[in-house]
């Protein structure tokens, strides 16, 4: 009887490990474990949206951390294994930056493998960082898993706030815009859901504690209750949210978004431009009783000065008739200095009586692209760039002048507008902060430098989230990206591919102003101060094994 009682535990006993396999992997082996678990997190990302996937990797990397504390020198250790993790997060997440450079290759292909490379680099800075911050508070038990999302999340807001900022891809936007889940950012943001999404996503890492040794006490299997409970009444909670069908006030004026299908090659072929502005127009249709009164092209629609030019306006004129056209442009002005300043802008064009198709509204970016549209760091740093040829990829040579800040469009026909151009609506919160609410966000978008990867789509789903954080409906139009007309809870009405082409739709209702429109990032340090202060007390006061 004994024999077989003992028999019986031993085949019930794993017979591996699994924590101490994972956490005490070394050598090439364990640095190659912490890239791909970074890999498999950055690959979790849209089109995927797969938080399982997110999860399971982040459960591996705390077990990593796990392994670090309990070796010599664990904080060189954290940081880096986190910045092996880093490193296989941001190759997934920014591997077609390099699609850019090879737009006009002859120029700037040369560029790629420092600039692209030294951008990745940089980025895994944050979790390497994040993960030294973490041991600096690690316990054996329940209090490692808030520790490790605080610092997680921290890391995700200060990258998009040092420097020039860089929030692509944020824990938060994992999620599928429009689907349950991520309706939790007009409560919190975008940051706010990315500190939920990072717990419920270490949580099940508690089923061992930091020795490897199973747990089965309630206590300290905290975690994982609470990131249950807590997903289930915000998925719950968005599931009613979105019961109600997307809304349309009496009488709200169409609008169409225009893709022209063109390359950006083929969008700055001199060669093809007559045929760029005839595709335009033709998608735009003829005005006419049941034709949309608002058209929106997307950003460099024309590579040109458009505003400076009468005889494209006067074409325009003829074909778009008394409608309003949206459309993102290049524009130039003299300083007092007689110094050219050149603006990345978006303009509202609507006839004006006796004087034709004119300017009625426009807003010049703000956030622009480092590398891209400026070279950032200021003289000092331009000044290095220029003695190897590179100014900066625009085509306009010594790149663009930022904008005075977020505004407000006014559209005839249509309420108030907020405008996003491109890279802005990476941003969370980024709209207008001034004067009145906007009743709609409008963005233009030249996604064709992405090419054939994921970043079109990442960069559509995360557009989507200012939609859910402001509660008001978006208007996209994106050259080589995904067009589209999407509520104010995120979800898509209409939407149009890269093949070129044309979408109508009526423009959605505004929703009731979110608690995230009211007070920004308030809900969001506040759900940083409770993470980590619950993780400092648990750790400090010895409440897990």
């Amino acid at each position: 009887m004994t024999a077989t009682s003992s028999t019986s535990s031993k085949i019930a006993r794993p017979a591996v490990n699994f924590h101490h396999l994972i956490a005490t992997l070394g050598g090439a082996r364990g640095a190659i474990l912490d890239v791909a678990l970074g890999l498999a997190s950055g690959l979790s990302f849209a089109p995927a949206n797969f938080w399982p996937g997110f999860a399971i990797a982040s459960v591996l990397f705390l077990w990593r951390l796990d392994g670090a504390h309990g070796l010599d020198r664990r904080f060189a250790r954290a940081f880096g294994r986190g910045y092996r993790y880093g490193l296989g997060f941001y190759v997934a997440s920014l591997y077609w930056v390099a699609n850019a450079f090879l737009v006009d290759a002859d120029r700037f292909a040369l560029f790629m493998p420092f600039l692209v490379g030294g951008l990745i680099a940089l980025m895994a800075l944050f979790p390497a960082a994040a993960s030294l911050l973490a041991m600096r508070f690690w316990s054996e038990g329940a209090g490692r898993v808030f520790v490790l999302a605080f610092a997680m999340s921290l890391a995700d807001f200060l990258r998009g706030h040092i420097w020039v900022g860089l929030p692509w891809n944020l824990a938060g936007e994992l999620w599928r815009a429009g689907g349950a889940m991520s309706q939790s950012a007009s409560l919190f943001g975008t940051y706010g859901l990315g500190i939920i999404t990072f717990f419920a996503s270490f949580s099940p890492a508690v089923l061992w504690d930091a020795k490897g040794r199973p747990v089965d006490r309630f206590r300290d299997l905290s975690p994982i209750f609470i990131a249950c409970g807590l997903m289930g009444v915000l998925i719950g909670w968005g599931m009613l949210r979105l019961r109600e069908p997307t809304q349309f006030a009496s009488g709200a004026p169409v609008v169409r978004v225009v893709e022209t299908g063109f390359t950006q090659q083929e969008q700055h072929d001199p060669n093809r431009h007559a045929e760029l502005v005839e595709t335009l127009l033709q998608y735009s249709g003829s005005p006419g009783p049941n034709a949309p009164g608002i058209i929106v092209w997307p950003e460099s629609a024309l590579p040109d000065f458009v505003l400076e030019r009468s005889d494209i306006l006067e074409a325009m004129e003829a074909r778009l008739g008394p409608r309003t056209l949206i459309l993102g442009t290049n524009r130039r002005e003299t300083a007092e200095n007689g110094d050219i300043r050149y603006f990345n802008s978006m303009a509202v064009l609507a006839r004006d009586p006796g004087l034709g198709l004119r300017p009625f509204s426009v807003y010049d970016k703000t956030k622009l692209v480092p590398f891209g549209e400026y070279i950032p760091g200021g003289t000092f740093l331009a000044g290095i760039f220029e003695r190897f040829g590179f100014t900066s990829m625009s085509w306009i040579a010594g790149g663009f002048t930022p904008g005075a800040g977020s505004g407000i469009l006014n559209v005839p026909g249509a309420p108030a507008a907020g405008p996003l151009i491109c890279y802005e609506a990476i941003f969370p919160g980024f709209v207008a902060k001034e004067g009145e609410r906007p009743s709609w966000l409008v963005q233009v978008s030249n996604d064709a430098w992405f090419g054939p990867t994921s970043g079109p789509l990442q960069h559509y789903n995360q557009a989507r989230f200012r939609a859910i954080e402001q509660g008001i409906p978006l208007v996209r139009a994106a050259s080589g990206g995904i067009s589209g007309i999407i509520d104010g809870k995120g979800r898509t009405v209409v939407k149009l591919g890269t093949n070129g082409g044309y979408a109508d739709s009526a423009l959605p209702k505004p929703e009731f102003i979110t608690l995230f429109s009211r007070f920004g990032d308030a809900l969001t340090l506040g759900l940083f101060t409770l993470l980590g202060l619950t993780g400092w007390f648990i750790s400090r006061r010895g409440l897990a094994p």
